[in-house]
């Protein structure tokens, strides 16, 4: 029998603090996207048949901008009044989940992560519904030393807990293999083993990572590798512009590979909506596209153009420094330079 598609919860609640912002971490942008956005279109394209967002600082704020993107009611909404780690976070999702059969597999997610691709998720829960003890995790290695929780194996190399960097000893913190914070676990297990959670920790909350130690006694932990770039997470704007980078510079291969010729790569700036680009567009240096743009086949936009939710057809041509925002341009049309249009 097919397993069911799998569940995702999504944790979204911290207050960013370092963030140093009015607005609510989560709806802070990579390629023009909100980190959350990324997040939740990450879980659907790997399948996931329901979406709980747990949500806390600025809800009402996170809310109406999920309500805009996806519709009323489509991400499910669970609120965190008070921190309390991500067990509790999770906990607080399980409400929404309440009319689920136990042999559900729940991917649990993070909303600061923005640039894990589907099919590592979707890796996940095959490898959770391959493991004996019912969870599986996503794991990664340090480019630095960072405050990450590590991951402990035994001599035979398999995992047996998860060690947060504030409880982890010197020898412990020398370990390079770290916790990217994705799980895929039973749902049935999950219920079962997260009211065990205690808060005896250096940080007094209840962690998720606990749960690992408790699957390892029972079975074997599933692992599913990934490159650090894409289980990057945002905690401050060095962070968030390091992921913006790492967005684009993927973006911009991907477009030359499809045929776009970028003259100077790392001056030109896409957003994720931005698409279809044609085959043969050619884009001169210093060109931002933004919001959801299309471009045809043949199109050449020149030096500084700024292109905001437009259509431009194909074998039009845009002279240096045009400002096109929500308006088309026709196929074959030549718009004069620093021309605004929108």
């Amino acid at each position: 029998m097919k397993a069911r598609p799998p569940l995702a919860v999504i944790l979204a609640a911290g207050l960013g603090t370092r963030m140093r912002s009015d607005r609510a971490k989560v709806l802070h942008e990579v390629g023009g996207r909100p980190l959350l956005a990324w997040a939740i279109d990450s879980a659907r394209a790997a399948g996931a048949e329901r979406i709980v967002a747990v949500l806390g600082h600025q809800i009402e704020r996170v809310r109406a901008d999920l309500t805009a993107r996806y519709g009323q009611g489509n991400i499910a909404i669970a609120h965190q009044r008070e921190p309390n780690g991500t067990g509790h976070a999770v906990m607080t999702a399980l409400g929404e989940l309440a009319s689920e059969a136990d042999d559900r597999v729940v991917v649990v997610t993070s909303g600061d992560v923005p640039l894990l691709p589907a099919d590592v998720l979707a890796a996940l829960v095959r490898a959770c519904e391959g493991a004996s003890s019912g969870l599986s995790l996503v794991s990664s290695t340090m480019p630095r030393q960072l405050p990450y929780g590590r991951i402990v194996r035994d001599a035979e190399g398999e995992v047996v807990r998860i060690v947060e960097h504030a409880d982890a000893t010197a020898e412990e913190r020398a370990i390079t293999e770290f916790n990217a914070g994705f799980y895929a676990m039973a749902l049935g297990r999950l219920r079962g083993d997260i009211a065990s959670l205690t808060s005896d920790n250096a940080q007094g909350e209840l962690y998720l990572t606990d749960l690992i130690e408790k699957a390892a006694r029972r079975g074997r932990v599933g692992v599913v590798e990934a490159p650090y770039e894409e289980v990057a997470g945002v905690n401050d704007r060095v962070d968030l512009a390091a992921v913006e980078a790492t967005y684009q510079r993927r973006r911009r291969e991907a477009l030359m590979r499809a045929g776009v010729t970028l003259v100077s790569p790392e001056q030109t700036f896409v957003d994720a909506d931005v698409g279809p680009v044609g085959g043969d567009v050619w884009i001169a240096p210093g060109v931002q596209l933004r919001g959801v743009t299309r471009i045809g086949d043949g199109a050449r936009i020149d030096a500084h153009c700024v292109v905001v939710d437009a259509d431009i057809g194909a074998g039009a041509s845009l002279g240096p420094g045009c400002v096109i925002q929500g308006a088309a341009v026709a196929p074959g049309e030549v718009v004069e330079a620093l021309s605004h249009r929108g």
